[in-house]
């Protein structure tokens, strides 16, 4: 088999360029191009499951910090591309909504869109055009990548996903410095158009560029939210080379999340005849019911980095934004948080990163990934539950289940948790990690495993977004209705 993604041809999705058949002459000449450098003949169609359509989307900060991680993108899509359809057969949709900021903070672009494609080439090119430049007063126009990324023309049946990376927050959110404090200077609200995002069944996976966005008091808070409300969920990440292991790990998580979430809404129901009135007792049924029957799904595990003070104060926002209509009735009540990151699980990172704090020292080589309080369980007490693994808290430190570094002097330990891997990837499937384990750097892991219980409330979350009224229509299904009208009245004239 050959290592080059498969080809296919780009379906009849809606293309904003200004001449689209002059674009898909250039995509069927890249084709052409690219089999006659690599010395191959064009790829055959792979054998799709009938069904299965992913569009999926990224939202990517294109300002001056973020040329590793736009390259890491570049470079990477084709493997992205072809590990998805290998694995889920499915048909995918790539498209890009590079964002700046506003101007006068920024004024070469506010948001640069680019369509949905199935050609992985295509794809390649829209990334291979983005540079990391401008930006200006700390937050970014992420409110307005969140408008295009919302009416962009995605396919109904298929599997939604939108991937924002980002290192800085929107406007409005209380930061200081803002250049829009009053939010979005166009006046569109980040909460109002995930509420919409929601109903039309778009989930959100929201990538975390640390130790950048750790800087912030509200923005570690606003893309969990984002990530929540959808049924996504938000990854922190210190290296952008981790990137591709999240993206792909999402996608596939999500596409299992679909297939399940109708089985999900008839469980529920059962749970619901039974008396079982709140969003906990019902989903805690259904996982509960799941579990027996061995239900597994694709897991995506990171090492955590940030504090349980921090989460705490997250947990709280987050259910701010949830309760709240708009953005400005919600920033009248969240708090800033401080001191996120945990320097124990951050070594690599520079001093100056984290905040000194007595309650927090700084990282030596001595102590990387030290033992640190684990993550809240709660499926809705705490919106980060389940997804990570971390060592439990207190003296003497346990050994991490999975991405700490061995403890010095002790040789044995490090054998056993080596042995401890082996039987996790024998018993569970887990791929190799990406991330370099034992050396203090981050690693994200992809496990096969029983349904957590974060998914089982990611499930549920979805579940109640589609049964909401879509409080829009995407541009695609406005221009689509516009045109029957349009044909209508050139037909009654007639």
């Amino acid at each position: 088999m050959s290592d080059a993604p498969p080809k296919y041809e780009e379906g009849p999705t809606k293309d904003a360029s200004n001449d689209k058949k002059d674009g898909k002459k250039d995509e069927e000449k890249n084709e052409e191009k690219e089999g006659k450098d690599t010395g191959r003949e064009k790829a055959t169609r792979p054998d799709f499951v009938e069904g299965n359509e992913l569009d999926l989307c990224f939202a990517l900060d294109c300002t001056g910090s973020m040329g590793s991680y736009i390259h890491t993108a570049t470079e990477s899509i084709k493997d992205i591309a072809y590990k998805l359809i290998q694995s889920e057969k499915a048909k995918i949709n790539f498209a890009l909504i590079a964002y700046r900021d506003h101007p006068p903070q920024d004024l070469t672009y506010v948001t640069n869109v680019h369509p949905f494609t199935s050609n992985i080439h295509t794809m390649k090119q829209y990334l291979s055009q983005q540079s990391a430049q401008g930006g200006g007063d700390g937050p970014e126009a992420v409110t307005a990548a969140l408008y295009e990324a919302l009416h962009l023309p995605w396919r109904p049946n298929a599997t939604k996903v939108l991937v924002i990376i980002a290192d800085a927050p929107p406007h409005g959110l209380g930061e200081s410095g803002d250049g829009f404090p009053n939010g979005d200077p166009n006046n569109r609200d980040p909460i109002q158009i995930i509420n919409e995002m929601r109903a039309n069944g778009i989930t959100i996976f929201s990538v975390a560029c640390e130790p950048a966005l750790s800087r912030y008091t509200h923005a570690v808070d606003f893309f969990q939210f984002c990530a929540t409300a959808t049924g996504g969920t938000m990854t922190p990440l210190t290296r952008a080379s981790l990137l591709p292991s999240v993206i792909i790990g999402g996608a596939k998580e999500q596409m299992e999340m679909e297939k399940l979430l109708e089985q999900y809404e008839k469980d529920a129901e059962e749970a619901k005849k039974q008396g079982l009135r709140t969003d906990e007792e019902v989903s805690s049924y259904v996982h509960g019911k799941w579990s027996k029957q061995g239900v597994t799904t694709h897991q995506t595990l990171y090492d955590d980095i940030y504090t349980a003070e921090s989460r705490a104060g997250t947990d709280r926002n987050v259910n701010i934004y949830m309760s709240s209509k708009s953005l400005a009735a919600a920033s009248k009540k969240t708090k800033p948080v401080q001191n996120r990151l945990d320097s124990s699980r951050f070594p690599s990172a520079p001093a100056s990163a984290f905040p000194r704090s007595a309650a927090m020292p700084l990282a030596t080589s001595a102590t990387p990934f030290a033992a640190g309080a684990p993550k809240k369980s709660g499926m809705f007490g705490g919106w980060f539950g389940g997804a990570t693994r971390s060592a439990p808290a207190g003296p003497p430190p346990a050994p991490a289940a999975y991405g700490a570094a061995p403890a010095l002097g002790s040789m044995m330990e490090h054998r056993d948790r080596a042995r401890e891997r082996r039987r996790d990837r024998d018993l569970h499937g887990e791929d190799e990690a990406d991330g370099e384990e034992g050396r203090g750097e981050q690693t994200v892991k992809h496990v096969r495993d029983t349904i957590s219980v974060a998914q089982m409330s990611r499930l549920h979350q979805q579940h109640v977004s589609r049964s909401l009224r879509p409080l829009d229509t995407t541009r695609a299904e406005k221009e689509g209705k516009e045109g029957e009208r349009q044909e209508k009245m050139g037909m009654d004239s007639d």
